[in-house]
């Protein structure tokens, strides 16, 4: 009878649409799901750059103290240098000026003696 048929009908769209949104709400879990595990990933691989960030600021502020510590220290040896070369410049002018004065003498010793 089309009652029969009307009823049959209307069960089979109800269960339809249980079906329908017993599977919409399993896939809006698994999409929920899916999103939690991409921001968790996403976090994790924010995370890991950070580390990676902050692991090259270190190397950069070691080399850049290296560079300072190398720098200083040929500073301190260029000077140490300079100092060595300004002393042996004196100790030479000193050496010359007295080589200068016995020649000086040694020629007004000769002109004594041809006079």
């Amino acid at each position: 009878s089309l009652r029969e048929e009307k009823e049959n009908a209307e069960a089979l769209v109800a269960s339809m649409k249980a079906d329908h949104d017993a599977k919409s709400a399993e896939l809006q879990a698994d999409m929920d799901k899916a999103v939690e595990e991409l921001k968790q990933q996403m976090g994790e691989g924010s995370k890991a750059l950070a580390d990676q960030i902050s692991s090259l600021r270190e190397e950069k502020e070691n080399a850049e103290a290296l560079v300072a510590s190398m720098k200083a220290d040929h500073d301190a040896k260029s000077a140490e240098l300079q100092a060595d070369m300004d002393k042996a410049v004196e100790e030479l002018k000193q050496q010359m000026g007295e080589g200068s004065k016995a020649l000086a003498d040694q020629i007004s010793s000769l002109r004594e003696e041809k006079e």
